[in-house]
């Protein structure tokens, strides 16, 4: 008799990139069961979801936009999961983000196994790495394959991705790389005069041409960075993409540079190099991207691990506000180095 499984993993599109390789993982081992995806998270649209197009992963995927008053009423939070407290399944596989659901309400599932992690503490650990080791510990080998993502891309979209490429015009001579200096909340955004700074002295030197991605309400900031920098196009101006067209279009350029943010693992799964800044709410290197060679730039404060998404300093991010231009222009010089 086939096993009912259920895997929990809450979270936008960092998050599920990053929690990818496990969902593989766990949906390639019990290839002969089924499988269900629960997903919830205060946004503004599931686009997140697109990430699975083409991939026959899941028998079924529940996600769920809420609104933050869901998450200040204990009744309208019990009642998001009645759902599928009904289903009766026999495992449930959390992967944890920044918190740990409370061990009662998984029990309350009345699940066979329930594999989750009794403490989040993975210090030092790549989440996506952090997530398939937790399988390990629940019976399901592990390989170094497994980091890996199978994305199952089509035709159409390698022909979108292309396309759009070529409507790009790129200086002869000049490499072509990522800024992106959006995010979703105050933590996650570095000072825009300190990207100008660093990228007035990178584009010119080394013969970069940056592509700034981002939503269209940060093509302000773009086409303040372009003229800074006297080099540059804004992504929208290109013409729209899909998440996974992004990560097709991504593996063309040389590097990736910026926030902690969506787009930063979406570069991360298209296995370019990235250099990040990030705030330190969270452990330090837990939200790497997938791959290898990245320099994720984060100050050491006192309150590191916070967790939260608005400083208690309110005026200001301590942690983000420490990392300074120099610094960054000398990272960034070695990582140029060693890419040319």
């Amino acid at each position: 008799m086939k096993k009912k499984i259920l895997v929990i993993a809450n979270g936008t599109i960092g998050d599920i990139v990053t929690a990818m390789p496990a969902m593989q993982k766990i949906c390639t081992y019990h290839k002969d069961d089924i499988v269900h995806l629960y997903n919830t998270r205060i946004v503004a649209n599931d686009i997140h979801k697109t990430l699975f197009d083409h991939l026959d992963w899941f028998d079924r995927m529940d996600f769920r936009v809420v609104s933050d008053s869901l998450y200040r009423s204990i009744f309208q939070r019990f009642s998001n999961w009645w759902n599928i407290f009904s289903e009766h399944y026999d495992i449930i596989y959390e992967l944890p983000g920044n918190f740990l659901m409370p061990k009662k309400m998984l029990k309350a599932f009345g699940a066979k196994k329930i594999c989750s992690p009794e403490v989040l503490e993975p210090r030092g650990v790549p989440r996506f790495r952090y997530l398939l080791q937790q399988l390990e510990q629940c019976g399901i080998p592990r390989f170094a394959e497994d980091e890996n993502i199978d994305w199952n891309f089509q035709p159409e979209e390698i022909s979108a991705a292309e396309e759009w490429l070529s409507r790009i015009r790129i200086p002869v001579g000049f490499t072509p790389f990522i800024v992106c200096t959006g995010g979703k909340s105050p933590v996650q955004h570095w000072h825009l005069g300190r990207y100008a700074e660093v990228l007035k002295k990178i584009v010119p030197e080394y013969h970069l041409f940056p592509v700034f991605v981002g939503a269209g309400g940060e093509k302000k900031d773009a086409e303040y960075l372009i003229t800074e920098c006297g080099a540059g196009v804004f992504s929208q101006d290109i013409g729209p993409l899909s998440l996974r067209e992004m990560i097709l279009v991504f593996r063309n350029f040389k590097f990736y540079f910026g926030n902690d943010t969506g787009i930063l693992h979406l570069a991360g799964a298209a296995g370019i190099p990235c250099m990040g800044i990030s705030s330190a709410r969270a452990f330090e290197n837990f939200w790497t991207p997938l791959g290898r060679d990245h320099h994720i730039m984060t100050a050491d404060v006192p309150c590191k691990g916070c967790r939260r998404n608005q400083c208690l300093q309110k005026s200001q991010v301590l942690c983000l506000d420490k990392i300074q231009s120099a610094e960054v222009l000398s990272e960034a010089a070695m990582i140029l180095k060693h890419i040319n």
